[in-house]
């Protein structure tokens, strides 16, 4: 589900009480359409995420991975090349896979958002995220 509103933002949940799926694709589409409504020339969006899509069609089926995948994907890139936006896709909390593995979840977010987005495991690299890299892409987009 895409949250419209405030009273929405007390459904997301992780305990299944609520918004527990990730609509990866849907979720970029609408970051674009509202960013591009809003006033200003120059536009930022971050994407959080655990790097892992999920969906259900309308019959509330589960729908397969790849095309989850696939459907993020082109909705990232479609984005990326509007130049009116700065997009950029952010995994946070993504828990390693351990002796150099990586986790489904991080070659997910790899294949959606490629390698040059950032996958932030600890609440350090999250705060250097901040403090550093987010300044850089705001001070970017204003020049």
């Amino acid at each position: 589900n895409i949250i419209s509103n405030r009273k929405e933002c007390e459904k997301i949940s992780v305990s299944g009480n609520g918004f527990i799926l990730t609509p990866t694709a849907q979720a970029i589409k609408k970051a674009h359409e509202l960013v591009l409504n809003m006033k200003g020339n120059k536009k930022v969006v971050i994407f959080l995420t655990d790097g892992n899509p999920q969906g259900c069609d309308k019959n509330g089926n589960h729908v397969d991975n790849d095309v989850l995948i696939a459907n993020a994907k082109k909705a990232f890139a479609k984005t990326k090349q509007d130049h009116r936006v700065k997009f950029t896709g952010v995994a946070i909390y993504v828990q390693s896979g351990g002796d150099n593995t990586q986790t489904l979840e991080e070659k997910r977010f790899h294949e959606i958002f490629g390698k040059d987005c950032p996958m932030l495991r600890s609440e350090r690299e999250i705060q250097s995220f901040i403090e550093k890299e987010f300044k850089k892409i705001l001070i970017g987009t204003i020049r």
